[in-house]
């Protein structure tokens, strides 16, 4: 509510010898620059478009020109505003010179008292007792009081005299404000000479030095020395005698210095009895906020933090030495205002912490609110719930400006006690007695009545006393009983969620379920479940789940290997041969790569589909046939031999070729022809695994989740350790649906900035403390640098953008990672010199860039878009990663990888780096087959085609211990030769030369070598190339780049392509290796 205005400054007003007084409103004086609430009305006019009266507006105009005029200062006057109507306001104004031109700049509030906060019951807070409402309406009184006094208007007699300012006493002031301080609050007031210059309790002691009006004489220099830090509470004894718990606080007018004191008796009122935490009692809560009142004044009469953890251990261990005040099991607790947890200087002591609150501390907060007291309900870790009374207190110690923002805590249980009662009275509701026949006893319900016990916060925001009532819950068969009390004409059916046997009520068990009107329960049928109490009917497993047995409290999720499909399922499925399920509670199995099966069913994971038929073997993920005249033995089902019955057979041909060329000639013209369909087959799978890595780079398999660069700098620890779901829950997370859209977004002018760094625990999840506060400076420093709009820049984090508790979903997100990466319009890495949590080992950049998943973000990046605006932060700043460390990141298996490091589980678990395989070759496709010169494609050309060994190696050592023991397992094998070769294929065939296109193996000019490809097609393929393709335009590495040119002209393929007997043959390595690696 709080807003700025900014006006001409006038002469109008002006305390000096050049005075003027000109007709404002006439000559339109004054005139708003700036408005923040009535710029509509006021900007481009002066006071006048408010204020009709021109007396009073030019008044108006006078007084606060002369605040600005001697220097600043504060004024109180009457304002309107649409939302207040007619308020009186107090304003501070100062005076602005700027560019010639004198200007008013001011702000301000109403001038009003909080309203007085009121005790239990709605009852008036009393100013003889200390009460949390007491506390707070001290504090109230005495704002108000000094936002007057530093007004030019403000006096001390108003402080003694009017009502507004205490309570009413003889010779009060009579005036139109309305005195709304109970009796007993009042304000005096000090000189620091030790003059009273004012007293609301007792005028008389006016002029009257302070030594006259304390007991001790040095309690007026004890109040000035904390008075000279603002402000403190303290208690002192009055000449007569009174201890007094006040409040002190310094002000300045007129050039000297004063003290405020609002204070009250230190009077801790005595408990009710026998009231306990059950809040069972009308006098419960009264009890609970007495207990609070008394343990604030005492945390805020703490001088030091000494003092301060003292208090606390007292309370936080059973209360110490004020204990015997508190009766009824009731316990005091503290806590942190900002997170509700434990006051990080009792952490540091050593000291006891209060329990932790796990849900409701928002509720207890907005109740908390304004007042600064009130009561909700939370829930703590160890699952109990409890209705807690908080009272907010800001204690500072005695020689510090710093405050500490706490919040004191009652809590009583929500689970209340029965009334107490007397046998011989008729205290009980209807339907009840009392338990006991000879003294004091609790009020227990009738025979066939249920107890219902509840309470509520009244309208001053504390607890009701308990209702006790006694529901009418008689079963089908009351009529059978003994009870001669109960009216058997009026006979209810049992209550749903309760089974009746004999009129009584009792609860219905789990794993039963209990309609309305039965006198036993019922047991769920297999199938369907009842996890609680009191249900009237029994739940359906979810998918993925199955209870074979009735009476299930829970159903069991079907183990990996196994599906329930449908909702209420008896039993699992067993996945069938050819399919896998690798993790538990699955609706479905997945179906086994094209020409891989499993050798039986219930396969549990992915790796069980390595199985290939009979004369087929596996290779690069896939089952491919082997040629014609081999085939696989049981000895060695990994390699194709000669077919030992064909071994006669080709002896037979050897001799029958020395006599008949002719039909030697056929059988090899057949034999190439069927190499020819075999090669055609493996090209196949080579287009299907290069579409299946393109997948993973060319969209989003999960939105791509962002957070505004603004509400990221904004973020507390507590808030990011809520991870995805936390943040995604409060509505601070922006979902990009797919790469399309994000697309639109960036055109729009969206930004983002991409954060990489190495996890430094195996149990936090994401960055340490330390990181994340880099990481907050690396993103600021971007948006310094490149002067991005905050609002338009958003950033990618990986605990906030990627979900954490659904694996599944998780999974999909994890697979787009490239996508993010290369999305990325600049990438932080986070590099600061630390240590692992758990190894103690230093992480600092060369730990960074040892790590495997760091290096793939810095590739997907930097072959998309360059190293233009990739940053390395650490402890000495932020640089720009240069092209040589760039390099040297996109030999990603040189990394390390966690999976690795621990062994495999013993050689048993899939290793991570395959899961590499497909998205790296996506990108390879894409840069060899981009044909736009970009800084992505310059860096792809610098380093990818210059090391194609070291980036994408063949094999790799897969580890099967902790010791460092490996086995050599394939890694791309000869993906990236079939790829080069199918791109090359794809290049020739798009220009639609011949109907026959068959490409040799580089190197094979003679065209021996098994052909890659051989299609018959009229029509070109032009999915994946653009007519207009060039190939006489080669840049150093041989990549061919594109130019425009008649789609018909076919001479400058010839260097490409050469045309022999209707069939296009590549003569030309498009793509050549480099040397070596040695400049990486």
């Amino acid at each position: 509510d709080f807003y700025i205005y900014v006006k001409e400054l006038s002469w109008l007003g002006y305390p000096g010898p050049n005075a003027r007084n000109p007709s404002p409103l006439e000559d339109n004086w004054d005139t708003y620059f700036a408005h923040g609430v009535l710029a509509d009305t006021l900007v481009g006019y002066n006071v006048s478009a408010v204020v009709s009266d021109p007396v009073r507006a030019t008044e108006l105009m006078a007084i606060n020109n002369y605040a600005a005029w001697i220097g600043g200062a504060a004024q109180r006057f009457q304002w309107w505003t649409p939302a207040l109507g007619d308020h009186l306001k107090v304003a501070v104004n100062a005076a602005v010179h700027w560019n010639g031109t004198a200007y008013r700049v001011g702000s301000g509030i109403v001038h009003a008292p909080a309203a007085a906060v009121s005790a239990p019951f709605c009852e008036t807070c009393p100013g003889d007792s200390v009460l949390p409402c007491t506390l707070i309406n001290v504090l109230s009184l005495l704002s108000h009081a000094k936002t007057d006094l530093l007004t030019t208007d403000g006096s001390w007699e108003a402080v003694s005299y009017d009502p507004w300012f205490g309570a009413h006493h003889a010779d009060a002031w009579v005036n139109d404000k309305v005195g709304t301080w109970p009796e007993g609050f009042h304000v005096i007031a000090f000189d620091y000479n030790g003059t009273c210059v004012a007293d609301g309790g007792n005028p008389a002691n006016i002029g009257v030095n302070a030594s006259d009006l304390f007991s001790d004489p040095q309690t007026h220099n004890e109040i000035i020395r904390l008075s000279d830090y603002l402000s403190h509470w303290l208690t002192y004894t009055t000449a007569s005698g009174e201890t007094r718990l006040a409040f002190t606080m310094k002000i300045r007018r007129t050039q000297r210095d004063y003290y405020l004191l609002v204070g009250t008796p230190q009077v801790y009122p005595a408990l009710m009895s026998p009231c306990t935490s059950s809040y069972s009692e009308d006098c419960s809560n009264y009890n609970a906020e007495a207990i609070v009142g008394k343990a604030a004044a005492k945390l805020l009469l703490a001088m030091d933090e000494t003092a301060l953890l003292k208090v606390i251990a007292d309370l936080e261990g059973g209360l110490g030495d004020f204990s015997e005040s508190y009766a009824g099991d009731f316990a005091v607790h503290v806590y942190d205002v900002n997170t509700w947890e434990c006051l990080s200087a009792v952490e540091a002591a050593g000291g006891t912490c209060p329990p932790t609150i796990s849900e409701g501390t928002d509720a207890l907060t907005s109740a908390v609110g304004l007042d600064a007291n009130g009561w909700s309900e939370v829930t703590y870790e160890d699952s109990s719930v409890a209705m807690v009374f908080a009272l907010r207190v800001s204690w500072t110690a005695w020689n510090s400006y710093d405050a500490q923002d706490l919040y004191v805590t009652v809590a009583l249980s929500t689970t209340p006690g029965r009334p107490r009662c007397v046998a011989s009275s008729a205290a009980c509701p209807e339907h009840s007695t009392c338990s006991s026949s000879t003294g004091d006893g609790i009020c227990e319900c009738d025979v066939g009545y249920a107890l219902n016990l509840s309470t509520a916060t009244d309208t001053c925001g504390g607890l009701t006393p308990t209702e006790m009532v006694c529901v009418d819950v008689r079963g089908e068969d009351c009529t059978s009983t003994d009870d001669s009390t109960v009216d058997i004409d009026n006979c209810n059916d049992c209550a749903a969620g309760y089974f009746c046997p004999s009129g009584q009520p009792f609860v219905c068990p789990e794993g039963q379920y209990c309609p309305a009107g039965v006198s036993s329960p019922k047991p769920c049928l297999p199938g369907t479940f009842s996890s609680s109490t009191t249900q009237s009917e029994c739940e359906a497993c979810p998918v993925g789940h199955a209870a074979p047995e009735a009476a299930a409290t829970q159903c069991s999720p079907c183990v990996a290997g196994t599906y329930a499909e449908e909702i209420g399922s008896l039993a699992c499925t067993v996945c069938s041969k050819g399919t896998y399920a690798s993790s538990s509670a699955q609706e479905s199995c997945q179906a086994c790569p094209a020409g891989t099966t499993t050798s039986a069913a219930g396969a549990s994971k992915f790796e069980a589909c390595s199985i290939c038929e009979e004369g087929w073997v596996f290779k690069n993920y896939t089952c491919e046939e082997c040629p014609l005249g081999f085939t696989t033995s049981s000895d060695d089902p990994a390699s194709c031999s000669l077919r030992s019955e064909i071994s006669g057979t080709l002896i037979v041909v050897g001799l029958i070729l020395v006599f008949s060329s002719a039909f030697s000639f056929g059988l090899h013209r057949m034999y190439k022809l069927r190499l020819a369909a075999l090669q055609a087959k493996a090209d196949a799978a080579t287009e299907q695994t290069v579409r299946r890595g393109l997948a993973t780079i060319e969209d989003f398999g999960h939105p791509m989740v962002l957070m505004m660069s603004s509400d990221f700098m904004e973020l507390s620890q507590g808030e990011l350790r809520k991870l995805h779901e936390g943040n995604r829950n409060s509505h601070r997370l922006l979902f990009v649906d797919n790469y399309t859209k994000f697309q639109a977004m960036r055109d729009s002018g969206l930004k983002v900035i991409f954060l990489s760094y190495q996890w430094l625990s195996w149990t936090t999840k994401g960055p340490s403390d330390f990181q994340w506060e880099y990481m907050k400076m690396g993103v600021g420093e971007v948006i310094a640098q490149n002067k991005w709009p905050a609002n338009q820049t958003y950033v990618w984090l990986d605990i906030l953008s990627i979900p954490q508790e659904h694996r599944r979903v998780q999974s999909l997100a994890v697979d787009s990672l490239y996508v993010y990466a290369k999305c990325a319009d600049a990438l932080v890495v986070i590099c600061p010199k630390t240590v692992h949590e758990n190894t103690q080992e230093v992480a600092d950049l060369a730990s960074y860039q040892s790590r495997v998943w760091c290096r793939v973000e810095v590739l997907a990046r930097c072959c998309t878009r360059g190293i233009d605006k990739v940053y390395l932060l650490d402890e000495k700043g932020m640089t720009a990663a240069t092209t040589e460390w760039a390099a040297n990141m996109v030999q990603v298996f040189d990394g390390n990888m966690t999976c690795c490091r621990q062994g495999h589980d013993g050689g048993t678990a899939p290793c991570n780096r395959l899961s590499l395989i497909l998205p790296l070759l996506g990108l390879y496709y894409e840069g060899i087959t981009r044909e736009e010169m970009t800084p992505g494609l310059e860096f792809f050309e610098h380093t990818i085609l210059n090391c194609k060994e070291r980036v994408f190696p063949s094999q790799f050592h897969y580890t099967v211990n902790t010791e460092g023991d490996y086995e050599v397992h394939e890694l791309f094998g000869d993906l990236i030769e079939r790829v080069d070769l199918y791109a090359r294929a794809r290049t020739c065939k798009s220009r639609g030369l011949s109907k026959s296109l068959t490409l040799s193996k580089v190197g094979d000019s003679d065209g021996s070598s098994a052909p890659t490809t051989t299609k018959e097609n009229n029509t070109p393929d032009n999915t994946d190339f653009d007519d207009n393709y060039d190939s006489s335009e080669k840049n150093n590495t041989g990549k061919i780049k594109s130019k425009a040119k008649d789609s018909n002209d076919t001479s400058d393929l010839r260097d490409v392509c050469t045309i022999e007997d209707g069939s296009i043959m590549a003569d030309v390595e498009l793509w050549p290796d480099r040397a070596d690696c040695s400049s990486i």
